[in-house]
């Protein structure tokens, strides 16, 4: 009678008969099926139905992988008895769905904690590195390429963006814009102010005005006429005014209507004595101090009209601020298309100027411009000198980790190819374009890939196949 060791060693040897000589491990693919299937799944799943169906689908295609192992590993020889083969598919089906469960669950309670964190490192690590490298390589601002990379090249890096009339177009429809809502909000301005300097009961106090008179003729005009017999004197307009202002301050107070159109008056005399270089300075430095003690007495009185003053006075200061940009003698249009292509590098003061200026235009017309001018700005910036600077640069990073040499015919084929890519612009913004929907699907692949990890740590305990 034959004995346990011999009866095993005769059903070893019909199977290596039968199915060939046993392998000792699993092979890769056959390891490898669950967490394929797993991954496969997943993805489909969460297509088609999005949280709910990738841990169905998930769950699903572990449990077919399993089969296919199972299948493989009796093909080697293995005898996997049907409550076996049902345990593990059972322990693969649960284990999966309850690691893809709470691999959801744990996500989205750390996600408060974790994605600021991650987006703090992008704005405050990777950004500013992308932006430096392309600023010491092609001197493009750190601005600019942040813009590039928040608003994609697909917008910054487009034919429309990049088209040399491209600026001219939005100077203007800025400036368009920007007349229609000083219209408006004149029309607005002369809807609150007309009732109440219609009413005679409405006036002002005197006291600051009084103040500010003496405070201009004490340091600015003078008690006297001109120290120099013969010259002319600088400071008459601002001794009128001065003169002036004693009788519309002899009472306690002044009708807000005489008040307004104190003010409008030295406006006008600003601007056309400006005009005519009929001013010096120090003269208008001394008629704008009395314009200012009228409009702080009007605010403080009447708040009201200090809402629409202040929209007036946004508008004006850009409508100037374009036309100082440029002392040549261009269109409006022209100035303001130069200082749109090289945004980012105005004086701040006139950036924050138009920046305003849109704010108003966007209240009054519900339409704003300022991420157009910024995307333009951005798009000018990454002219084709710049890129051609970064090219040689690139081209050498990239073939060297690709392994190829500059002088073999790899290397110079793909020398070519990055060459004619990173020149054009259009090209380029395809290749980033590209950069950033594989960078979008290596992040999707690792939320998969992560719970396959954690399913596969579990397989390893609980379904370790027997040899």
């Amino acid at each position: 009678m034959a004995t346990d060791e011999e009866l095993r060693r005769l059903i070893r040897e019909k199977r290596q008969a039968q199915f060939g000589t046993l392998s000792a491990r699993p092979g890769f693919l056959e390891r490898s099926l669950p967490a394929a299937g797993q991954i496969t799944g997943g993805v489909v799943g969460a297509r088609v139905g999005g949280v709910l169906g990738g841990i169905l689908g998930a769950t699903g295609g572990a449990v077919t992988g399993r089969l296919g192992q199972q299948a493989m590993r009796r093909a080697r020889g293995e005898e996997i008895s049907i409550p076996k083969a049902v345990g593990e598919l059972g322990i693969e089906a649960g284990l999966t769905g309850a690691v893809e469960t709470a691999f959801p669950v744990a996500g989205k309670l750390a996600r408060p904690y974790v994605q600021p964190f991650l987006e703090q490192a992008a704005k405050k690590v990777v950004r500013p590195a992308v932006g430096n490298v392309l600023r010491f390589m092609g001197g493009i601002r750190t601005q600019d390429t942040e813009r590039l990379l928040t608003r994609g090249p697909q917008t910054i890096l487009s034919r429309p963006m990049r088209s040399r009339e491209g600026g001219t177009r939005l100077a203007e429809d800025f400036l368009q814009n920007a007349q229609q809502s000083l219209k408006q909000v004149n029309q607005q301005w002369a809807a609150v102010t007309g009732p109440l300097r219609k009413d005679v009961t409405n006036v002002i106090p005197s006291q600051a005005i009084k103040q500010a008179a003496a405070t201009v003729e004490a340091e600015f005009v003078g008690t006297s006429g001109a120290a120099i017999p013969g010259t002319r004197d600088v400071f008459r307009e601002a001794r009128r005014a001065i003169e002036g202002m004693r009788q519309l301050t002899a009472g306690a107070s002044i009708p807000l209507d005489t008040a307004i159109r104190a003010r409008q008056q030295l406006d006008d005399l600003i601007f056309t004595g400006r005009a005519q270089g009929l001013l010096a300075p120090r003269q208008a430095a001394a008629l704008g101090q009395l314009r200012r003690a009228f409009k702080e007495s009007i605010h403080q009185a009447f708040p009201q009209i200090a809402g629409v003053d202040k929209q007036r006075a946004i508008l004006g200061e850009a409508l100037e601020v374009v036309e100082k940009f440029s002392p040549e003698s261009v269109t409006s249009v022209a100035k303001l298309s130069r200082m749109i292509d090289a945004f980012e590098a105005i004086d701040p003061v006139m950036r924050e100027t138009l920046q305003k200026a849109d704010a108003v235009i966007a209240q009054q017309t519900g339409k704003s411009l300022v991420d157009a001018i910024r995307d333009r700005s951005a798009a000018m910036a990454f002219e084709p000198t710049e890129l051609r600077a970064t090219r040689t640069w690139l081209i050498q990073i990239i073939l060297g980790t690709l392994g190829f040499g500059a002088g073999g015919p790899g290397g110079a084929t793909g020398a070519t190819a990055l060459g004619v890519t990173l020149s054009s612009p259009r090209l380029a913004g395809k290749a980033i374009k590209g950069a950033f929907a594989a960078g979008r699907g290596a992040k999707f692949l690792t939320r998969k890939a992560a719970p396959v990890a954690i399913a596969e740590t579990g397989r390893q305990q609980f379904l370790r196949p027997q040899e």
